[in-house]
């Protein structure tokens, strides 16, 4: 499977990967929405099974397979938290960070960006994109 995500502590997807220490440092330093102000505070141990049961579960629930749940867990928080993440590499000048959390300000630059790193069909598009919409109004 090409789209891997929040393994051993890193949220990773080919070329884009943070360790758990840079969205631990997100979550100390900006303001977050639920789950994610939760999950970013987790350690690589505690990752799985929140992520299990705070990302996995409901969107399996809504209807999700597999690679739209990975994808999902790939492009929901850097979309959704993207003014945080933002704030806080503005604080971190030079760190390189930007390429391992690229910046995605739309739910089509998340569905592009998912589609070409997850291999998502045009089902698995459509479902990712009301996934993020509804994710975006709560």
């Amino acid at each position: 499977m090409v789209c891997w995500v929040f393994a051993s502590g890193f949220i990773s997807l080919r070329m884009h990967q943070a360790p758990t220490t840079v969205w631990n440092g997100i979550a100390r330093n900006q303001p977050l929405s639920h789950p994610w102000s939760i999950l970013f505070r987790m350690t690589p141990e505690e990752l799985p099974r929140g992520l299990e049961s705070m990302v996995d579960q409901p969107i399996e629930a809504m209807g999700a397979d597999s690679q739209t749940v990975l994808a999902y867990r790939w492009v929901a928080p850097l979309l959704i938290e993207n003014v945080a993440i933002s704030a806080y590499l503005d604080r971190s000048p030079g760190s390189g960070l930007r390429a391992s959390l690229p910046e995605i300000t739309s739910v089509g630059d998340a569905v592009m960006f998912a589609t070409v790193e997850c291999h998502l069909t045009f089902p698995q598009q459509a479902k990712l994109k009301k996934l993020l919409i509804t994710a975006l109004k709560v």
